[in-house]
């Protein structure tokens, strides 16, 4: 589905040149979860910018088999509109009308049902997300880079947000690939993990999570999780 072959991105800034992303390898096979962990800064937001199209300066290629949802670390909902107007946008986008009934099977699956007419402000930051993802599914892209989209939420949510996440992947079928500084988060929602090295990033590691799924959040304090973590701590010291 994604196929990236010795991608190199550069910027230009006041010291001169500078490397963002070198000699970087990448693949994710279709319906993959696949997550992008490593140091602040060292590129990743980048990449899912030239892998959006936001970005255009860079060498090497990349192939994308499908459209892309590019979801950021914001849920950038619209505050002067209520969750339901913020959902239909990407119908407004494509100048189409509503599927009223698609809309409301899944406002039920994505946990929303009877919070249509409050406004973003009103949602707790769990919420916000889902609602954020909900659109996101709603723009019927087969591709979705999903950055960092747990960072702003406490820790307990979070785990409430892999459980759900995953159930409803599974259900849809997208290929996700997923940026996360959480080595918990990135063990415990993927197939592959890609671990990129300091700035200029490259794959410095890829490793392979035989949990068998569905998961459930047990498999965090078993002997098999420890070792995944040891191997990637490692790896991000590199």
């Amino acid at each position: 589905m994604i196929k990236v072959t010795d991608l190199n991105n550069t910027y230009t800034s006041n010291e001169g040149n500078v490397k963002v992303l070198e000699h970087l390898f990448l693949t994710c096979e279709k319906n993959q979860f696949v997550s992008i962990i490593g140091p602040s800064g060292c590129g990743k937001s980048t990449f899912f910018k030239i892998l959006s199209g936001i970005i255009t300066d860079y060498t090497g290629s990349y192939k994308i088999d499908g459209q892309v949802i590019y979801m950021h670390q914001n849920d950038n909902l619209m505050p002067w509109r209520s969750i339901y107007d913020n959902i239909i946008l990407p119908y407004e986008i494509r100048k189409e009308k509503p599927n009223h009934e698609k809309i409301k099977k899944l406002v039920e699956e994505f946990e929303l049902d009877g919070f249509m007419d409050m406004y973003p402000h009103q949602l707790s930051g769990g919420m916000r997300k889902r609602v954020s993802l909900l659109r996101a599914y709603l723009t019927n892209r087969e591709v979705m880079l999903l950055d960092e989209p747990f960072g702003s939420l406490d820790a307990l949510t979070r785990k409430n947000m892999y459980s759900w996440l995953l159930k409803i992947w599974y259900k849809h079928q997208k290929t996700v690939l997923f940026i996360t500084h959480d080595i918990e988060e990135a063990i415990y929602l993927s197939d592959i993990i890609y671990v990129m090295g300091k700035r200029p990033a490259t794959i410095v590691d890829k490793i392979k999570i035989d949990f068998k799924r569905p998961r459930n959040t047990d498999m965090l304090i078993g002997q098999e999780y420890l070792i995944y973590k040891k191997r990637l701590l490692d790896s991000l010291a590199k």
